[in-house]
């Protein structure tokens, strides 16, 4: 006669589960060790785990090669913008005016020939003086800093140039640029609009890409000064502890044909003969 399912069942005894198959990754502390290698699956690298950033910086240095105008920022850090800033327009430097305040200046190419408009927005608000004694008001050290804000001064408000956009607000431009190391990106107040806020990437920021509009690219030299800032001043959630001011905004390009400090050419020895009087 044959037994019922569940009395052989009973009967056989019971055996403990194998936890041989497999491998040890998927079971053992394997996965963390491939984690901090990098070498984790999906799952483990979070949403941005196949992120070509030495094919997106190509990229970007594509567009940016299509045409680009050099801007520069004289930032005051450490007092306040009572004083006027040096505008040489030639390296980014950095000049020590005071025991507590520096002066800085960075340098960053605009992709005028890609986003016309927004680079146009940026620079006009930097000619006519409306980002002058506005200050960074947010600084991450994982993604970067934050400025631009001309109404608040605190990262509250903005407005795009009065020529350039209606109700304080410009259009978005199609993102053509991704936020790797050194872009420089207009913040998006709302949908397809920009304003004055903008935000420089001192790291790779992909959770940037699709919510605001990059523009620009700033100098291996000026992501020096910029990674400095970041080493050497305190913040508290997320605000400085001293004052970071933006004196002025302008084109390197005018600076050059008209510099404020005229260095005295060298005269030429004149070569003279022997016993005529010069």
């Amino acid at each position: 006669q044959q037994q019922p399912l569940l009395q052989q069942q009973q009967q056989q005894p019971q055996q403990r589960r194998s936890m041989k198959g497999g491998s040890r990754g998927a079971r053992g502390h394997g996965w963390f060790l491939k984690y901090r290698q990098g070498l984790g699956g999906r799952h483990l690298q979070g949403k941005f785990w196949d992120r070509d950033v030495e094919y997106l910086e190509e990229w970007n240095d594509q567009i940016l090669e299509l045409g680009s105008t050099l801007v520069y920022i004289n930032v005051k850090v450490g007092g306040s913008a009572s004083g006027s800033a040096s505008t040489d327009g030639a390296e980014p430097t950095t000049t020590t005016t005071t025991a507590t305040t520096k002066d800085y200046t960075l340098h960053l190419q605009c992709a005028t020939a890609a986003l016309p408009e927004t680079c146009q927005n940026f620079i006009q608000l930097g000619l006519d003086g409306y980002y002058d004694n506005t200050t960074f008001y947010r600084m991450e050290a994982q993604t970067g800093l934050a400025a631009g804000d001309v109404q608040h001064l605190q990262g509250k408000g903005g407005h795009c140039h009065p020529d350039m956009g209606i109700y304080g607000v410009l259009k978005m431009e199609s993102m053509v640029l991704r936020h790797t190391q050194g872009m420089v990106t207009m913040l998006c107040p709302g949908v397809d609009r920009v304003d004055s806020r903008f935000f420089c990437c001192t790291h790779d920021a992909p959770q940037l890409d699709g919510y605001h509009v990059p523009f620009a690219k700033l100098t291996p030299e000026s992501m020096d000064i910029v990674h400095e800032w970041q080493k050497t001043i305190y913040t508290k959630r997320g605000k400085p502890t001293v004052d970071m001011v933006i004196t002025n905004i302008g084109l390197v390009e005018e600076e050059e044909k008209n510099p404020h400090v005229v260095v005295a050419q060298e005269k030429e020895p004149q070569v003279v003969a022997p016993g005529v009087s010069p």
